[in-house]
């Protein structure tokens, strides 16, 4: 899986999903606007260049991938934390210094027609237009309907051959009007032809892997660019690093699995588990309590690490993010959903 913004990995589609955001009590944005926005803002910034992948849960955001230098490095977490919605920041990029492959030069007048050309080819992006190109500088306007299609318009022009820069005057709707937010998950996979598919892919392959009992989930971020999935993040074994291929690539529309995956094995000292393990059924519950689920009464057990949810919530999306909040708690490999839904549970 090779697909490159300047040697940068972007991805496609980032539709705002209700499933995998938290509710509007627990956070100002959903976590796949703010992933969208986050890669638009590196997509867009002169000074980062490297191949970076962006996940975002509740709010905070981790970067993975190749930068050439420190400074890149830095540019590119300021980049990203000054993005709305964004409440912390894991930078693990890795400092590679550029090879000494010669950066390809097109005259302006060619590269002007290559972008054009890869714009007309998407009907969703009919309404983007070339305002400008100079020097390998590519510069575009117009409006998109959505959010997921302004940024598809950026890594399309991002990886045109010739294009050194991009940048947009595009108007897209605002965050709160957006169609996709609030929609069903599967409607959305039925609509969204090509890149648009990549969010439904994400939001599956974490889903997945969250609620694998094996699988160290909370330590695992997924990113996705035209069906082809990045695993990265940490898994305790070699075993389960090979088991996450097997989940991602079990995903509808997965092409194909690029594991990533560092191998940091777990504490063995039983009593320091079990510590952990109290702490941690402890910050879920904060962490629920927050989110404030009306109508819910959520029961938390860990045990091993694994979060075991019971109880009951008032319908599907409290529970997508019941479920969410708890594998991305610290301490959580994966989570046992029991939770009922639609049943009356008081309040807690």
């Amino acid at each position: 899986m090779s697909h490159r913004v300047r040697g940068r990995w972007v991805v496609g589609g980032c539709v705002a999903l209700c499933l995998a955001c938290a509710s509007v009590a627990h956070a100002s944005f959903p976590d796949t606007w703010v992933t969208a926005k986050v890669k638009m803002a590196l997509i867009t910034s002169p000074g980062v260049g490297g191949p970076i992948n962006v996940d975002t849960d509740d709010g905070r955001v981790t970067l993975h991938g190749e930068v050439a230098t420190a400074d890149e490095k830095r540019e590119a977490e300021r980049v990203a934390s000054e993005v709305p919605g964004v409440h912390g920041i894991r930078n693990l990029l890795q400092i590679v210094p550029p090879s000494r492959k010669k950066e390809i030069r097109v005259q302006d007048a060619a590269l002007e027609k290559r972008v054009r050309s890869a714009l007309e080819n998407v009907p969703n992006l009919k309404g983007v237009k070339v305002k400008s190109v100079h020097r390998g500088f590519v510069l575009i306007g117009g409006r998109t309907e959505r959010l997921s299609d302004h940024l598809q318009a950026l890594e399309l022009v991002a990886n045109v051959e010739g294009v050194r820069q991009v940048a947009s005057d595009a108007q897209n709707p605002d965050p709160a009007g957006e169609k996709e937010i609030g929609a069903g998950e599967e409607t959305l996979a039925a609509a969204m032809p090509g890149t648009r598919g990549d969010a439904w892919i994400t939001i599956r392959a974490k889903l997945r892997l969250m609620t694998d009992p094996e699988i160290a989930g909370r330590d695992i971020h997924v990113d996705t660019y035209r069906g082809q999935v990045v695993l990265f993040g940490s898994v305790s074994s070699p075993a389960l690093r090979r088991k996450a291929s097997v989940v991602a690539a079990g995903i509808p529309g997965v092409r194909a699995v690029r594991n990533q995956l560092e191998i940091v094995p777990s504490p063995n000292d039983p009593d320091e588990a079990l510590a952990q393990d109290e702490a941690v059924a402890e910050a879920v519950r904060r962490r629920l309590s927050e989110a404030a689920f009306a109508g819910s009464s959520i029961d938390v057990e860990v045990k091993t690490s694994v979060a075991r949810l019971t109880g009951s919530v008032q319908n599907e999306a409290d529970r997508a993010a019941a479920v969410r909040i708890a594998s991305s708690t610290g301490g959580i490999s994966s989570v046992q959903d029991d939770l009922r839904v639609g049943s009356s549970a008081g309040g807690r």
